[in-house]
């Protein structure tokens, strides 16, 4: 599955690496848990279609993933302002004009 988010493409298949085009990808160096090492390891050898690239990448897509849908909830669930009182007026507005409009179509046959 994938999908698009300003302009970049997010892959959501787990195992399959994403396309990098004829984009030069840098080179990093990273400290790594020695069990979490052994485990992408062991995963690569077992798919040697893939390399610890893949799998790392990977990894950091499904994180990036569940940080911006932290991001949203908290973005959701934080207040917005908005006066509870105003809120319960727009609120009766909304259920008047659904009531009008899903009566209108009743009558119709």
């Amino acid at each position: 599955m994938t999908g698009n988010v300003s302009g970049e493409m997010y892959r959501y298949t787990p195992g399959v690496p994403a396309a990098s085009g004829s984009r030069r990808r840098p080179k990093i160096t990273a400290t790594l848990d020695p069990e979490l090492l052994a485990s992408v390891d062991a995963y690569v050898a077992a798919h040697p279609d893939l390399d610890r690239s893949a799998v790392i990448d990977e990894a950091l897509r499904l994180w990036r993933t569940r940080e911006l849908e932290l991001a949203m909830e908290a973005q959701f669930a934080a207040p917005d302002g908005i006066d509870p009182a105003e809120r319960q007026a727009w609120d009766h507005i909304r259920r008047a004009a659904a009531a009008r409009q899903l009566g209108a179509g009743s009558d119709r046959t």
